[in-house]
Order: structure tokens, then sequence, then C-alpha cells
């Protein structure tokens, strides 16, 4: 193993570990939005297609996050892979 390989590891576990932590920042934006929407729905019986769309908005963005996640754990076992060569 050489240093070219331990660099090219570590930058892939440093992008995910960004990744991951993208992830849990907008589960924690839709954890809110839904309060917000629990609190509309108390307060009034209904709510808003602009909390509607802040629902979509942040399960698009996790799901988004979570595919790019799991291909960087590809080149991530890809690399570890390689050392095995």
């Amino acid at each position: 193993m050489d240093n070219r390989h331990v660099h090219n590891l570590l930058a892939l576990a440093t992008d995910v570990l960004a990744q991951s932590e993208a992830r849990q920042r907008a589960a924690r934006r839709l954890h809110q939005a839904v309060n917000e929407v629990s609190v509309a729905i108390r307060e009034s019986g209904s709510f808003n297609s602009l909390q509607m769309q802040k629902l979509r908005d942040q399960t698009a963005a996790i799901k988004s996050l979570g595919d790019t996640e799991r291909m960087l754990l590809e080149e991530f076992d890809a690399a570890i892979a390689e050392l095995g060569r």
C-alpha cells in the first residue's frame, strides 16, 4: 500500500462523512417541517401548500444525499479492493 492509496481512502472517507452529516441536517429540517405541519393542523385543521412543498423538498434532498453517499461507499469499496491487488 502506498501513500496514494491511503490518501484516496482518506479522501473518500471524508466525503462519506460529509454526506452523512448533510443527510442528518436534511433529516433535522424534515423533522422541523413535520412539526410545523403538526402545529398548523392542531391550530387550524389544515396546512398550506408551502408547508407541503417543504416536506417534499426535504424528502427529495435526503434521497439524493443517500444516493450520493451510496455511490461514495461503492467507490470506497472499490478502493479497498484495489489495495488487495
